[in-house]
């Protein structure tokens, strides 16, 4: 495929899939413009309103983003929505409804807001955007995969690398890690900004015990929306939930957050002893927290620590 042949606002897509793995490619020539907007839900079917009311028809992708309520950084879940059956949207007003309201935290207290990702036509020369992403299986436990995307728009050209790879350890376990590398030009002056981002994830899922390890960093300068993790953010967490018996559980977790970008960290720890009642209908909780946040609360200031506890948490749950 010549990507050179391509005639303004053209477009090319090519998917190869086997046993063994698949590779997608594409290309295209055009003037627009990716457009990002995240806002928190409130409860409400809307409206929503985006930042750009020029948006191309049809071109959006509205996704439901969970957020790790301790590290706000990480995003737990990511739910794809369907238009006409989730949400209707007006790019001409650029408002969006929901079939139902979008809630401002889940069950577990998690922040949850609104991604929308679309097109804007902002006119000019047309300029060329391609990539492609693969997966290949190596035997029954391995898989490694990769992608790319350039943008060479004049204005804003952008370029994203990645790899990654999945080891199956066992039929309850599995451990992932991903790698990759950004470049921006943000700005007229051209200054080009390369960025960083890592992060590595182990799971496990068993009739008693579940654990989740998860560890990543992005560099100040690494760019990607769509990442679990934004820029200039370390984050670890660590949880362990084991069941004692048939209605207890005791589950162990601790989190460690830094924010390059305004000199802050976190840590924090919990262990909490649970029982369930009446066929599982009400839950109730007993146990220790712990959390400690330093704050660079100005230029050149010292990092401050606070501190606070919480001995006898109790939630009912129905």
């Amino acid at each position: 495929m010549q990507l050179d042949s391509l005639t303004p606002c053209s477009s090319r897509k090519q998917h190869f899939e086997g046993a063994n793995g698949q590779l997608t490619l594409f290309s295209s020539r055009d003037t627009l413009r990716r457009v990002i907007d995240e806002q928190p839900g409130r409860g409400l079917s809307g409206p929503y309103q985006v930042s750009n009311g020029n948006g191309v028809l049809n071109s959006e992708i509205i996704e439901i983003v969970t957020r790790d309520r301790n590290q706000p950084a990480v995003v737990l879940d990511v739910q794809r929505l369907a238009r006409f059956t989730d949400y209707e949207f007006e790019p001409f007003s650029g408002q969006i409804l929901f079939r139902r309201p979008v809630p401002t935290v889940d069950s577990n207290l998690n922040p949850v807001s609104i991604r929308v990702t679309y097109e804007v036509d902002a006119g000019g020369p047309a300029f060329l955007v391609s990539g492609g992403n693969g997966q290949v299986k190596l035997g029954k436990a391995f898989e490694v995969g990769g992608s790319f995307a350039e943008n060479q728009d004049p204005l804003t050209p952008y370029s994203l690398y990645s790899g990654n790879a999945t080891w199956k350890i066992g039929r309850n376990t599995t451990w992932l890690a991903e790698a990759a590398r950004s470049y921006d030009d943000p700005s007229v002056a051209q200054l080009r900004r390369v960025g960083d981002g890592f992060r590595t994830e182990l799971l496990h899922t068993g009739e008693k015990l579940d654990a989740r390890l998860f560890f990543g960093s992005t560099d100040t300068g690494f760019d990607n929306p769509g990442s679990v993790l934004t820029a200039g953010r370390k984050e670890a967490s660590a949880k362990v939930d084991y069941e004692l018996g048939r209605r207890t559980d005791l589950v162990l977790e601790g989190t460690q957050t830094e924010d390059a970008m305004v000199g802050a960290n976190r840590t924090g720890a919990s262990l909490l002893l649970g029982k369930s009642f009446m066929d599982r209908k009400y839950h109730w909780d007993l146990g220790l927290r712990y959390g400690r946040d330093e704050v660079n609360t100005a230029m050149g200031a010292s990092l401050r620590p606070t501190y606070t506890s919480i001995y006898t948490l109790h939630q009912l749950e129905h």
